[in-house]
């Protein structure tokens, strides 16, 4: 699967990219509430870190998680020059967060699902997340451009959302957000995992 490669970074901060998928449009679907306790699975150089620390307040608390070291550093350093103490960063493998169960109320998932191998990540968030906690996935549209991915690594939105279910959330809504991207919002469905487990 295609892994975003660290030595492309600077292209996670241009204008561009907030312009066309702010995380205010974002927000404005699954809003972040001060006080919540959030996971930012993928979080990279911090595209949604920040725009989540300064929504859940001082009483909040953001895992900014991600599997490469180097990213996570870029943001560590971001962090120190931003002086913000709400922000925790997890380094994680696919199939494991070190989080503890059920301490999340949101998590959100941008441009990550198609670099995943297998469900690993999608039930650590399950896990993590607490009853009726609520996901968000951003990904790449299954079509061909000039940006992103290889169409061949991507999912259409009916594999995204049959990938989400798996695991044992129910998915409530779904829509394109973005020439580029769809969007996924999905909540922790217990009763269903219970009776898939």
């Amino acid at each position: 699967m295609h892994k975003f490669a660290p030595n492309h970074a600077d292209i996670l901060e241009r204008t561009q990219r907030f312009s066309e998928l702010s995380p205010e449009r974002i927000f404005e679907i699954l809003p972040p509430c001060e006080g919540d306790t959030v996971l930012d699975v993928g979080a990279g150089t911090g595209y949604l870190t920040f725009p989540l620390s300064e929504k859940v307040g001082r009483t909040g608390k953001i895992y900014a998680i991600d599997v490469q070291e180097a990213m996570l550093d870029k943001l560590r350093d971001k962090m120190s020059e931003k002086g913000l103490e709400n922000i925790e960063v997890v380094k994680s493998r696919e199939d494991h967060i070190p989080l503890d169960n059920a301490v999340a109320h949101k998590c959100y998932c941008s441009n990550v699902l198609h670099e995943l191998q297998g469900k690993g990540t999608l039930q650590e968030v399950y896990r993590i997340l607490q009853p009726l906690g609520k996901l968000c996935i951003i990904d790449w549209k299954k079509v061909r451009g000039r940006r992103g991915p290889p169409v061949h690594e991507r999912l259409s939105k009916s594999e995204a959302t049959k990938l989400i279910e798996s695991v044992g959330c129910e998915v409530t809504h779904v829509t394109d957000i973005g020439k580029h991207h769809f969007l996924i919002m999905a909540k922790k469905n217990s009763k269903k995992r219970e009776n898939t487990a």
